[in-house]
């Protein structure tokens, strides 16, 4: 075999075989529950106070302790460090048992924002300490007989925020933001904002070098690299 005239095919077909092999994603994972803050009561002997993870304004019978619902476990916040991007998935409960499914993607990734765009109902503004994602999109869906509810956007200048005191209602470890719902009645206007204040704590932490172990596909690389390598390096017979 011909060393020098192999060589450039079999560089060619390793950086092929490298381009499909995508690196390790690289997440942290967050269990999810409401904040310390508790909010509009349920009538009774005594009062039953309504904790405050997602509230959905005025969308259930007005604006009336209805409207706000308790984080259950088992639901997650999940960061793709590699691809800037998060899910916010599970449940929350109102105290009428009403439930409501959380299913929404964040993108749009920022180590810092504007100050004045911070929701600062929690702790200060820090951009050392805290993430944003400018980017919300997806469903929360309101139990009979409401249904799906599609979630548009951020409101305003806001973004959805993630670190100390970033649930915006107290200073522990959390995340907040405030949402646009579509009108599930008429796809051509929006209600009122909606909001979601999260305690965090997180699960799984991302290793310690941002280097992720091979895949097999680049060990194969490797090897045939080194083998490629080999064969050029080895004299070649005088003619």
């Amino acid at each position: 075999m011909n060393a020098n005239k192999s060589l450039p095919a079999l560089v060619t077909a390793c950086l092929l075989i490298g381009a499909s092999s995508a690196p390790a994603a690289i997440e942290v994972s967050w269990d999810v529950s409401s904040t310390s803050v508790v909010n509009a009561s349920k009538p009774g002997n005594p009062p039953t106070p309504a904790p405050h993870g997602l509230w959905t304004n005025n969308f259930i019978n007005g604006s009336g302790y209805q409207n706000y619902f308790d984080i259950q476990a088992g639901t997650k916040l999940v960061q793709n460090l590699t691809a800037g991007t998060a899910t916010l998935i599970g449940t929350a409960v109102n105290l009428d048992g009403l439930s409501a499914t959380i299913d929404l993607v964040l993108s749009g990734f920022a180590d810092t924002i504007s100050p004045s765009d911070y929701k600062a109902g929690g702790g200060p503004y820090d951009g050392a300490t805290q993430d944003f994602y400018s980017t919300v999109t997806g469903t929360i869906t309101i139990g009979n007989p409401f249904g799906p509810v599609d979630i548009l956007s951020v409101a305003g200048t806001t973004y959805f925020q993630l670190g100390p005191g970033a649930n915006d209602k107290d200073l522990q470890f959390g995340a907040s933001t405030w949402v646009i719902p579509e009108d599930p009645a008429d796809s051509t206007k929006k209600l009122n904002h909606w909001d979601l204040n999260l305690a965090l704590t997180r699960t799984r932490i991302p290793p310690s070098s941002f280097e992720p172990v091979p895949e097999p596909a680049g060990l194969l690389v490797w090897s045939l690299l080194t083998t490629a390598g080999a064969a050029f390096a080895r004299p070649r017979a005088k003619r």
